[in-house]
Parts: C-alpha cells; structure tokens; sequence
C-alpha cells in the first residue's frame, strides 16, 4: 500500500464522512447479528450437552465396563497359554537332555566297539 493510496482513502472518508458512518452502522448491524447467533448455537450446544450428558457417560461407562471384561478375558487365556507355553518348554528341554544323553552313549559305544 503507497502513500498516495493511504492518502486517497483517507480524502474519500473526509469528503465522504456520512457514506462511512452508514456503512460503518451497516457493519455493526452484521456484527451484532452474527453475535447473537453464536450466543444461540451456544445454548442450544449448552442444552443439547446436559439432556444428553447423561446418557452419553451411560454408554461411556457401559463402554468401559465391557472393555473391562474382554481384558479379563483376555488376561485369563493369555495365563492360561502361558502355564502350556512354560510345560511345554519343560518338556522340550527335557527331551533335548535325554537326546543329548543318547548320543553322548552311541558315542561311547562305537568308540568302545
């Protein structure tokens, strides 16, 4: 924005004070408008939160509580394949030492043989 530019506007609202005024009045009659319906989206937003708050922490609460018994469900199998995974490495350990057993006397069997 130049000089000139600021000084025309400036010129046209001197010269022009009545045409301002009225359009400046127009913008007030927008703002205000605009305000007002913010203010009624607001309370219908405000009423629309407590006629539903309820059942929406209802369902929440609903919510959570399901979530909480398919944790325990879940938390109960996840035992329940740890006890089969650890019997399940006993076993496997105890075969690798009877292997190792067989072969250390295969050994000493062809080499007594």
């Amino acid at each position: 924005m130049t000089l000139l530019s600021v000084q025309d506007r400036l010129t046209a609202l001197e010269q022009g004070g009545e045409q301002y005024q009225a359009d400046r009045a127009a913008v007030h009659a927008v703002e205000a408008r605009l305000l007002q319906q913010l203010r009624d989206m607001q309370a219908q937003l405000s009423s629309s939160t407590t006629t539903n708050g309820n059942a929406s922490s209802r369902h929440s609460t609903q919510e959570v509580e399901r979530l909480r018994d398919a944790n325990r469900a879940l938390h109960a199998k996840l035992q329940k394949l740890d006890y089969r995974i650890s019997h399940m490495v006993g076993h496997m350990e105890r075969l690798y030492e009877e292997n190792q057993q067989l072969k250390e006397q295969q050994q000493q069997q062809q080499s007594t043989s």
